[in-house]
């Protein structure tokens, strides 16, 4: 974590300390070292990727029906707008290659990807389950 949101000495005590399948950034944020706002403004500035705060009102309903709910559960990716033949999704992962092209075998719009905390993700995908 190059971004300084914990000392290098915390960093490598917390790498021998994280419990096998769960990752380092997941684990300092339960372990209070860093913050899920922090952590994930880092990883949008080292992976290039827009950081958003979402509130139900910005996800278009019909728009968050775009892809079949068991694809959204299993990527954690929510559709939230539509616009010049782009689909703008959010997910609290990194997009990977795999998440990219299956996304792609369900709509022909252009994907661009928005990354939001785990949190925010719970709370629009309760608000959305509501919608539908």
């Amino acid at each position: 974590m190059s971004s300084g949101l914990v000392s290098a000495n915390r960093l490598e005590e917390a790498l021998r300390s994280c419990p096998a399948g769960v990752r380092l950034g997941e684990y300092l944020v339960q372990s209070g070292d860093v913050n899920e706002e922090a952590l994930y403004q880092a990883l949008s500035v080292q992976q290039s990727l827009p950081l958003e705060r979402l509130e139900p009102s910005e996800v278009d309903e019909n728009v968050s029906r775009a892809l079949p709910r068991r694809v959204m559960r299993e990527w954690q990716v929510l559709p939230f707008r539509a616009a010049g033949g782009t689909l703008l999704v959010a997910s609290p992962e990194i997009p990977t290659d795999e998440m990219q092209a299956t996304l792609r075998g369900f709509t022909r719009l252009t994907l661009r990807f928005r990354l939001i905390t785990p949190g925010n993700f719970r709370r629009l995908e309760h608000a959305v389950r509501a919608l539908h």
